[in-house]
């Protein structure tokens, strides 16, 4: 459905650059739970997946040394002890199983993408107009 927006101009080496950087990420963070839900159920694998949310702040930190503001971080450590609360067995065992693993890798993937996107987007104008007005190279 966007075929003939895109095809207005010629997508540039940093497009193609970005846009497979960012939709690796997406692929993977789609196919990890598609796996993981043969192992683990479909509640524990969508709780597990929108951990995402704790690792954006994380990851935004470790590759661009963005320090996030201290709400945040106090929001992120709420939600890590959340999730070990909500996902602990009884039986004194770890309930993360192959499934989890691949579902928290889904979330990863996902909070990498949010990154990326956020990191590069404002490069490239979506409709091919020109250079994006915010770009610090337009004119």
């Amino acid at each position: 459905m966007l075929a003939p927006i895109a095809a207005r101009g010629r997508a540039t080496a940093g497009e193609w650059n970005d846009g497979i950087l960012a939709g690796s990420a997406l692929a993977i963070g789609y196919t990890r739970p598609t796996v993981g839900l043969g192992y683990t159920n479909s509640a524990t694998s969508a709780f597990i997946t929108y951990r995402l949310v704790v690792f954006v702040p994380r990851l935004g930190m470790i590759f661009f040394r963005r320090r996030p503001h201290p709400v945040l971080l106090v929001a992120v450590i709420i939600a890590v002890v959340g999730l070990v609360l909500l996902t602990r067995s009884g039986s004194g065992r770890s309930p993360f199983g192959w499934g989890e693993v691949l579902t928290a890798g889904c979330a990863l993937a996902f909070a990498a993408q949010v990154v990326i996107l956020g990191a590069t987007a404002y490069r490239h104008d979506p409709v091919r107009r020109g250079p994006p007005r915010n770009h610090p190279g337009a004119t």
